[in-house]
C-alpha cells in the first residue's frame, strides 16, 4: 500500500498502521459488529473494488463477509444498476440510485451496520436501507446473508491494475 496525496493506493508494499495486507485486500485488525464507517475513495476508468465487512475469515472475505461494490458506474441509468454496480450489496440488493462521480473524483461513502439493518450512503444519497435477514432481490438466486457472522473484520478489495481504487479519510465509530 502507498500513502499518495494523503490517500492510501492499495500495492502489495508497506502496510497502513490499523490495517494489514492479505491476497487481494486490505483488513482491518480489529472486528467490528455494530458500527459506522466512513470514507471517500476514488476509481480509474473501469475502475472496480469493493468494501466488506463482518468478514469471519481473513483469507476468504468474499465467502464469509457482506460486499458494498465500489465500480465506475458514472452515467449508468438508475433503472439499469444492480446488484454488482456501485453501491449494490453483491447478491443481495441493487442500490436504489445511482451517484456515482466520474473516475478520478472522489466519492464519499458512510454505512451504518446495527445487527441486520444496513444503511450506506454515496455522495450524501441513501443508495442502501435494507436488513439483512429480508429476501434478496426478487431477481437473484436465493441468497442467505443471516449465515455470515454478525461480527468479523473490514476490508477492502484490491483487484489491481487497470482497476486502481484510492482510500482516504476511513473512520470508524463502534457503536
Amino acid at each position: 500500500m502507498v500513502q499518495k496525496d494523503g490517500s492510501l493506493m492499495i500495492d502489495p508494499l508497506p502496510e497502513q498502521k490499523g490495517w494489514k495486507r492479505i491476497d487481494d485486500y486490505l483488513i482491518s485488525e480489529k472486528t467490528y459488529a455494530n458500527f459506522i464507517l466512513e470514507l471517500e475513495y476514488k476509481y480509474t476508468p473501469q475502475g472496480n473494488s469493493g468494501l466488506f465487512f463482518r468478514i469471519g475469515n481473513p483469507k476468504n472475505p468474499v465467502g464469509t463477509g457482506t460486499e458494498i461494490q465500489i465500480l465506475d458506474c458514472f452515467g449508468q441509468k438508475d433503472e439499469t444498476m444492480t446488484h454488482r454496480d456501485h453501491g449494490g450489496i453483491i447478491m443481495f440488493k441493487r442500490p436504489l440510485l445511482n451517484v456515482s462521480k466520474k473516475p478520478g473524483e472522489w466519492n464519499h461513502l458512510i454505512i451504518s451496520c446495527e445487527g441486520h439493518h444496513v444503511r450506506v450512503a454515496i455522495n450524501g444519497v441513501e443508495v442502501q436501507n435494507v436488513y439483512l435477514d429480508s429476501p434478496p432481490d426478487k431477481d437473484l438466486p436465493q441468497y442467505n446473508l443471516t449465515d455470515r457472522p454478525m461480527r468479523g473484520y473490514i476490508g477492502l478489495q484490491d483487484h489491481g491494475v487497470p482497476h486502481r481504487v484510492a482510500f482516504r479519510n476511513i473512520k470508524i465509530l463502534k457503536i
